[in-house]
């Protein structure tokens, strides 16, 4: 077998085994994320009201088990060698199953079960009933306000955003999900996905660690209020209960009516506050009650407000019928009106303590933490000092403190006076003692001092001590004292790169074949020309059809005509265009290389081979690209997602609506009838954003005579160019485009028709991929577009962003040629092949410092046709 087509096959194994390879991180991440979803299913049992959020937990459970499902039979599809399908339960093995579990006793926790009639047509649905449950799981989460952790609530909603997104996209391609191209699509989703379930756990593990413990504390404490609520509620009633014994059978007056009224209502009311305090207790604690949103407002406040309620109501009324008791009892009018008093006192306290406690809380709720209580109420002071009657006796006030004030400083100051001249005589006499080394004499316990001078001499002698005590440690501590080590500060080398491996050249058989003769033409291409053209960056550069021309147009504004020499290989400059207002984006030859556009921001102008500017067409928008139609009376200009059918005087013929699809580039098939057109997705079809995965990309085929879309293929890359093969020979039905992407390798896709299986006399369009060209180096990223090149456009080059052109074999995939970036010192911007017959094996390309460099077979180096060999 040729060596070259072993290497191909090589590289397609090790492409597929890293598109394979996907699968292996989602099912892990995905595991993961089962598994600690049962874990917060576990931990989530010990809190109150959990039964919602273990039910939303149990169905993210239920559709990432059938999510996964449904991505290795999509993986096992795509790479069935090695990506094994999930196996089918026999007959025999559902009822061995069956049978075990009714002899297994019942479970408590459920567990998912995978759906066996999941197709692959389901993706869409299941992506939506999967955000439908994270938002429930959210809005369970929010339950719990002990605890609120915005990262949790975000992960999960950037997830559930992601999830819609992909749903609303694939909706579109409704009974594709069997195509190649579709599954690819919905294969390359698996790795964000996957991220999005790691993600999850991640924040699940977050909760169990940290917000669990922290509602169950709150919980906790609540219970723990309802439970003490509960117990002075029923002491109270014992109290109420066998005071009720001195007084039910007192009825001849009306106080004592009062009394037992008042008595009785107390301990219904102490009552009805215990046992409400247990009922809340009970809630509380309940893990199928509903959420609050599912409850009626007066149950909650029935709930949460009646034990407090009614125990401060019992009070009160206990309290009454108490006054009333000790003069309904013929008790002492001292007696009397002491207990009247305690009880206004303790009431009025209890009133004001509740009137503040409730006044925090309206507080709280109406300014949202801004001010408290206290502000208002000085705030409300302020008002009523500024009020016309309050003003004046606020300014006599003031300046009767500022008087007595006044007084109080000079008082303070004749008293310093007075005691620093004592202090000033006192020391002068003990001064000698301190500067001898003599410590202070101070009185013992047991000793006494004289009465004359007491004060002040218990005040000289603490301040000596103080002074010789200062002066002791500092003598003291000072040898110890040593002066600090300067830190030293290393860095480590940084460790130099290392060769991931090289590339060994494998010996090529002498055998006589189209691959063998164009691997000896590519292998004698060199640099025949590098000229100085432009003084910026190269921005464009096209042979002409005929080759006898090529032009270049660069962003210092402007574009040069170059007359080539293929006998010498020689270009020689023959006309400069200038653009003093704008740089040109784009240049393209017309099929019968008579005529020349160059696209501006929102104009194209249409020239002559000689130079001549034959039209200015103005736009209203910017244009994306430009491209000729086939018999080159007229041409496509691409704006946002419209594409517009120009004539050479500007007139617009016609205009092709691509939906939300924001077009990058479009050409234009060789009959006419088709144009095949990249772009981005603006928006979902429902209006919908992605929010941590890529934007969808597209691939678009658009019939020009139906003005519908055909065909179109999303794609997660972002895809830059298109480029149709004209000469390519592939037979009535097929045509060949060459994608290209901003760092992925170019790829080959087959347009072609097949019958359409509802209507025999009918044909519709797919799109197949043949090749992903892949150089033989690792970690290359590719920069610019992909171009076709050679014979019947039998080459396809492109190159590298470290400045190296790689060439393979449009139709088997064969890596022929790497061209190094020898003798180029700048970034290569585009590249052009020369289309002409007589010399095929021509390129030039264009660079960030302005240089054109032309490439082309050696004069002095020939080419030897190889001899016939049969293939061995």
């Amino acid at each position: 077998m040729n060596i070259a087509r072993l290497l191909v096959r090589r590289s397609s194994g090790r492409l597929k085994a890293r598109q394979a390879g996907k699968f292996v991180p989602l099912q892990l991440q995905s595991s993961r994320s089962c598994a600690q979803l049962q874990n917060f299913v576990n931990t989530i049992r010990q809190l109150g009201s959990s039964v919602a959020i273990l039910s939303s937990a149990f169905h993210i459970r239920e559709h990432t088990s059938q999510l996964l499902a449904l991505y290795r039979q999509n993986a096992s599809e795509l790479f069935p060698r090695r990506v094994q399908a999930a196996r089918e339960p026999t007959l025999r093995d559902s009822t061995v199953q069956a049978k075990k579990e009714r002899e297994l006793p019942p479970q408590l926790i459920a567990r998912p079960r995978v759906n066996v009639n999941l197709d692959l047509e389901h993706f869409p649905s299941q992506f939506e009933e999967l955000a439908n449950h994270l938002v429930v799981f959210v809005q369970c989460l929010k339950e719990f306000p002990e605890f609120i952790d915005e990262s949790i609530n975000a992960s999960i909603s950037l997830f559930e955003a992601d999830l819609r997104y992909w749903a609303s996209c694939l909706h579109v391609y409704k009974g594709q999900f069997r195509q190649p191209s579709i599954q690819r699509y919905v294969h390359d989703l698996s790795t964000h996905f996957g991220d999005h379930a790691d993600q999850l756990a991640s924040t699940l593990v977050l909760f169990l660690e940290v917000g669990v413990p922290t509602i169950r504390y709150a919980q906790k404490h609540k219970t723990d209020n309802l439970l003490n609520l509960s117990t002075v509620a029923t002491f109270f009633s014992a109290v109420i209960a066998t005071t009720l014994q001195f007084s039910f059978q007192l009825t001849e007056t009306r106080t004592q009516n009062a009394v037992n009224t008042f008595w009785f209502a107390s301990l219904v009311f102490s009552i009805g506050a215990a046992v409400n305090s247990v009922l809340g207790l009970t809630w509380k604690q309940a893990i199928y009650r509903p959420p609050r949103h599912r409850v009626p407002w007066w149950v909650l406040i029935w709930i949460k407000r009646s034990p407090l309620v009614f125990l401060v109501i019992s009070v009160a009324c206990f309290s009454v019928g108490l006054c009333l008791f000790a003069y309904g009892s013929n008790q002492s009018p001292v007696t009397s009106i002491i207990t009247t008093v305690m009880t206004a006192v303790t009431t009025l306290g209890l009133a004001a303590v509740s009137g503040w406690f409730a006044s925090e809380r309206w507080i709280f709720s109406k300014y949202r933490g801004r001010k408290w209580l206290m502000d208002i109420l000085l705030e409300r002071i302020e008002r009523t000092w500024d009020l016309p009657g309050f003003s004046h006796a606020r300014k006599a006030w003031q300046k009767t403190s500022l008087s007595l004030r006044g007084c109080a400083r000079l008082l303070g100051r004749w008293r310093s006076w007075i005691m620093c001249n004592d202090w000033e005589s006192s020391l002068s006499d003990d001064g000698k003692d301190l500067e001898a080394g003599g410590l202070p004499w101070v009185a013992g316990a047991g000793e006494k001092a004289e009465t004359s001078d007491t004060g002040r001499t218990r005040r000289k002698q603490a301040l000596l001590s103080a002074m010789k005590t200062i002066h002791l440690q500092s003598t003291i501590i000072a040898p110890f004292i040593t002066p600090g080590k300067k830190r030293v500060e290393t860095t480590g080398a940084d460790p130099g790169d290392i060769d991931s491996g090289k590339l060994v050249a494998e010996p090529v058989r002498a055998e006589r074949s189209r691959l063998s003769l164009m691997k000896r033409k590519l292998g004698v291409l060199e640099l025949t020309g590098d000229f100085e053209a432009h003084q910026a960056l190269v921005r464009d550069a096209q042979f002409s059809e005929d080759g006898k021309f090529l032009i270049t147009s660069s962003w210092d504004g402007t574009s040069i005509i170059w007359q080539t020499h293929p006998e010498h290989n020689l270009l020689s400059m023959y006309r400069v265009l200038v653009h003093p207002k704008s740089y040109v984006g784009q240049t393209v030859w017309s099929p019968d290389s008579t005529m020349l556009l160059t696209k501006h921001v929102r104009s194209v102008k249409l020239w002559t081979q000689h130079g001549v500017c034959h039209k200015t067409i103005d736009r209203q928008t910017n244009i994306r690209r430009v491209a000729w139609l086939p018999d080159g009376k007229a041409f496509l200009s691409v704006e946002e997602n419209t594409v517009f059918r120009l004539d050479l005087l500007g007139k617009e013929l016609d205009s092709y609506d691509f939906g939300m699809t924001t077009l990058h580039d479009a050409a234009v098939t060789t009959d006419g009838s088709r144009v095949w057109a990249v772009g981005v997705l603006s928006e979902s079809p429902s209006k919908l954003h992605p929010s941590k995965s890529p934007v969808e990309k597209r691939l678009i085929v658009y019939n020009m005579q139906t003005k519908c879309i055909e065909y179109q293929i999303p794609i997660l890359d972002d895809v830059r160019h298109v480029s149709i093969s004209r000469k390519a020979r592939l037979g009535r039905n097929g045509l060949l485009a060459l994608i290209s992407y901003e760092i992925q390798p170019p790829q080959l896709w087959k347009l072609y028709r097949v019958s359409d299986e509802r209507n025999a006399s009918a044909s519709i369009t797919r799109v197949r991929l043949l090749h992903t060209y892949l150089p033989r180096q690792t970690g290359v990223e590719f920069a610019g577009p992909g171009y076709f090149g050679g014979k019947d456009d039998e080459l396809v080059l492109c190159a590298s962003k470290g400045r190296d052109i790689h060439v393979w074999d449009r139709e088997s995939g064969i890596y022929l040629r790497h061209i190094p970036a020898a003798g180029r010192s700048s970034d290569l911007m585009c590249m052009t092949w020369n289309p002409a017959s007589e010399n095929p094996f021509m390129f030039a390309t264009g660079s960030h410092d302005g240089a054109v460099q032309l490439w082309s077979l050696s004069p002095t180096r020939e080419v030897q046709e190889p001899s016939v060999m049969a293939d061995g």
